[in-house]
């Protein structure tokens, strides 16, 4: 009936009048709450910074025989299958190894206490880092109590008896992060990143600061290698190639 059709149109223009005034209300309310002190958490400069970050779009990404992947499923399966074809095992043999240092026995890594475990994490872990699959944070490393600490510091000084990682430390998720001007459909625009568990990262930290002594002490690493070297960076490493340079003219 065009009575009924036209008391519909009404009484939807109502709806949407009070949804735009109720979301007005909303917004005017939360911009009255912001503050730039530790009241609300600096929820002012968060919202900026919020406001200021470019807005991500998720196109659909092109496969290999030119469809088009839409959905979040067809899109992992892609992106799974050209990381898959790109991180292949590095088959050929380096001549840098040095079999008369490595064969000279191993060397039992000293045991972590829970103090210590406990001044890791305070000091070292950033609770607003993102999390790995289990959504486990820092935030919730630095309020375990005493008693998982001293659970979790056993866990990983069996890790270090046993030479053993568990497989679930070992599990990442990848986020592909879209690479600046480069045509976002194509899988080459997307560069993975690797979110471990904070149990991992925990663990790495605390494994490195015993492995350092151990690497420096018995020379394993070659003076021209310059990645994962503290104070060495790329900017030593052209030095050294122009120092060279300099010398063979």
């Amino acid at each position: 009936m065009p009575q009924d059709k036209t008391r519909l149109n009404n009484l939807t223009s109502q709806i949407k009048e009070e949804i735009k005034k109720l979301k007005n209300y909303t917004i005017s309310e939360f911009l009255r709450e912001l503050t730039n002190d530790s009241s609300t958490e600096y929820a002012l400069w968060k919202t900026t910074k919020n406001l200021k970050r470019p807005i991500m779009q998720t196109p659909p990404i092109k496969n290999m025989d030119g469809s088009w992947t839409r959905n979040n499923e067809q899109k992992a399966l892609r992106f799974a299958e050209h990381l898959e074809n790109i991180f292949q095992p590095n088959t050929t043999e380096s001549t840098e190894v040095q079999p008369d240092v490595i064969r000279q026995g191993s060397v039992e890594i000293p045991l972590i206490s829970p103090a210590e475990v406990k001044r890791e994490i305070k000091t070292n872990i950033n609770p607003k880092k993102s999390p790995g699959f289990d959504l486990s944070t820092g935030q919730i490393l630095k309020e375990l109590p005493r008693k998982f600490l001293t659970k979790l510091t056993n866990l990983i000084n069996t890790s270090f008896c046993l030479k053993y990682v568990p497989q679930l430390w070992k599990v990442a998720e990848v986020v592909m992060i879209p690479k600046p001007g480069k045509p976002p459909h194509e899988t080459t625009s997307y560069r993975p990143i690797s979110l471990l568990p904070i149990m991992s990262t925990l663990l790495e930290k605390l494994l490195l600061q015993r492995l350092k002594p151990i690497i420096e002490g018995k020379n394993l690493i070659p003076d021209h290698q310059f990645e994962f070297r503290h104070q060495n960076s790329t900017i030593d490493q052209v030095h050294r190639i122009t120092n060279i340079i300099q010398q063979s003219l």
